[in-house]
């Protein structure tokens, strides 16, 4: 019956701590009138791996209740941090929302970390080494010129809209798919035209990281949505997964407008969407 002292304690639990699934179970047999604030809440906490997610799922009786949920929940169980180059406007109240930009900002560090010590050139925006990029918060000020990546910190409430670019690029011998199975996926993707162009977009991003493409199926992938929207949104999310990017030319050409491509190198940074090995017919 106190429900907002409810509220203020699992919202204390769910940013500075982490449970196990027994822990988060009895929260939710402990007041069966608040399983749904608890699930909203609490996810965040338990462990992220397919095993553990699935399991806390359980907690939740019926199949309303998860329907329910599911959309508060949904930016952190479709983040796919293997692959986290994409763009992200963040609640911060939500605590699953706030959970991704926690990672976003760990995964920045890292890469930061990795990037020093191989030596590599900075070409972050800010001269931080920071993958972020485009940067902006509604609501209190996020501090966010800062000297090193460390020092970033994230409030309570607010948007957190930002793209991420991660560093990562193919292995020198990593292997494209073929290219009857890229045709394949194309086809089926296609012939579900019950769903969205953002539900295929997510289904895309959730087995990027398994895949490594060439610029003709990117170049075929950016012909399928019509939508410059989702467009560029496949493309971005792809980006980083072409072997073959002396040859991007094959790709770039199927953007009829040079505002889409001038978007896409803001977004993704105009050093590494540099045509260095082909930088002729190009605008500046």
């Amino acid at each position: 019956g106190r429900e907002e002292d409810q509220n203020v304690y699992l919202a204390a639990l769910a940013k500075d701590f982490n449970m196990s699934l027994p822990y988060l179970s009895y929260l939710c047999r402990s007041s069966p009138s608040s399983i749904r604030r608890t699930m909203k809440t609490m996810f965040p906490t338990v462990p992220s791996d397919s095993q553990s997610r699935y399991l806390a799922m359980l907690c939740l009786p019926t199949l309303a209740d998860f329907y329910t949920c599911y959309p508060r929940m949904e930016a952190l169980l479709t983040f796919n941090a293997q692959n986290p180059t994409g763009h992200y406007s963040l609640d911060l109240s939500n605590s699953c929302e706030f959970a991704v930009a926690q990672r976003l900002l760990l995964l920045d560090r890292w890469e930061a970390v990795c990037n020093k010590r191989r030596q590599r050139v900075d070409t972050s925006a800010m001269g931080n080494k920071s993958q972020l990029r485009n940067e902006s918060h509604r609501g209190r000020p996020l501090h966010l010129r800062v000297r090193s990546v460390a020092e970033w910190s994230l409030p309570e409430y607010g948007i957190f809209d930002l793209d991420y670019v991660s560093c990562y690029r193919p292995p020198a011998k990593a292997s494209p798919l073929s290219d009857g199975l890229w045709e394949s996926l194309m086809v089926a993707m296609y012939n579900c035209k019950e769903y969205r162009p953002q539900d295929k977009l997510k289904a895309l991003r959730s087995i990027s990281h398994l895949i490594f493409i060439t610029c003709m199926h990117m170049r075929q992938m950016v012909g399928y949505f019509q939508e410059s929207e989702f467009r560029e949104e496949a493309f971005v999310t792809f980006f980083p997964r072409v072997v073959d990017m002396h040859n991007s030319k094959q790709f770039t050409v199927r953007f009829d407008r040079q505002e889409e491509l001038q978007r896409l190198r803001n977004r993704l940074g105009f050093v590494t969407s540099f045509p260095f090995l082909q930088p002729e017919n190009t605008r500046y």
